[in-house]
């Protein structure tokens, strides 16, 4: 069985602390192993808030030409708003990129409570 190849990509605001990066790095870690798949590339940006990423949409292009996914731990770390990552995750999908992640019952949580 081939591995399943994943961009790791991670936002935080510029108020994070070091231990919360280190708390993703290591369940991202986890996860890929855990899975198996192999990393084809990470992005770890600190954003001031309202700023936009510069990477996001390269990630989903070179992931939609690669057939790779995008490895993100959950929608705080994908996009610092609800409706950004919820936009960022309909373009994925729109082109073939698939956007996965690892705290996937806080992402469920948090969409069910925006509705």
């Amino acid at each position: 069985m081939e591995q399943s190849k994943v961009i790791v990509y991670a936002r935080f605001g510029v108020d994070v602390t070091q231990e919360r990066i280190d708390t993703v790095k290591e369940k991202i870690d986890s996860f890929t192993k855990m899975i198996g798949s192999e990393v084809m590339d990470e992005h770890w940006e600190l954003l001031a808030s309202g700023s936009s990423s510069k990477v996001i949409h390269d990630i989903i292009s070179k992931c939609c030409q690669e057939r790779w996914a995008i490895l993100t731990y959950d929608l705080k770390t994908l996009h610092e708003h609800h409706s950004g990552a919820l936009s960022i995750i309909d373009k994925g999908a729109d082109v073939g990129g698939p956007i996965f992640f690892i705290e996937a019952k806080s992402v469920i949580v948090t969409m069910m409570n925006d509705l």
